[in-house]
């Protein structure tokens, strides 16, 4: 899960990403706080972001001017589901939170209803029966296409006395593929 605060101030800052990389994460101008403003409105220990798994909270460690949430000042720990917009002091943030996507379970599928998928359809449902059609297929193809007469020496026709070049039709590939497998 991925936090952050997106800085909404006008000036050089805004826009500024701050990750919250702790579980938990103090706001205020104490040396231990992990966001160390420069402004006298912010107290010393002034909120801090918990990060406790499924739940993101605020809560203001006692502050005089307040911690607030989409304008509210907040009295107790307060959910951050991200969106919303945090004010700490004259300080105004975005929360965003990225969480990761559900892991989905597999469903448990029975070895027949497994097989009753696989033979759904008109389509050959293994890699040997689409082979065969397929040759089938080309086969029949090639058988119903007249053979072109010899040229008479002109065009692409082999020379004389040269051996004729050997053209492989497609049915011919289908056919041995085909033979390839049946022999496994």
């Amino acid at each position: 899960m991925k936090v952050q605060l997106i800085v909404q101030n006008d000036g050089p800052m805004k826009g500024k990403v701050v990750p919250i990389t702790v579980r938990e994460f103090t706001i205020g101008r104490d040396p231990s706080c992990q966001l160390k403003p420069g402004s006298d409105a912010v107290a010393a220990k002034h909120c801090m972001i918990r990060v406790a798994l499924p739940d993101i909270t605020v809560e203001d460690l006692g502050s005089t001017t307040g911690t607030m949430v989409n304008g509210q000042k907040i009295a107790a720990k307060t959910v951050l589901k991200g969106g919303e917009k945090l004010s700490v002091g004259p300080l105004h943030f975005q929360v965003v939170v990225e969480r990761p996507a559900p892991i989905r379970k597999p469903t448990e599928t029975s070895d027949d209803d497994a097989a009753a998928m696989l033979m759904d359809g008109d389509e050959p449902s293994t890699p040997a029966t689409r082979s065969e059609a397929a040759a089938a297929s080309a086969v029949q193809d090639n058988q119903e296409k007249p053979k072109p007469a010899a040229s008479g020496g002109h065009g692409n026709a082999p020379a004389a006395g040269a051996a004729p070049e050997e053209k492989k039709s497609s049915a011919d590939a289908a056919r041995s593929l085909l033979d390839k497998f049946k022999k496994r």
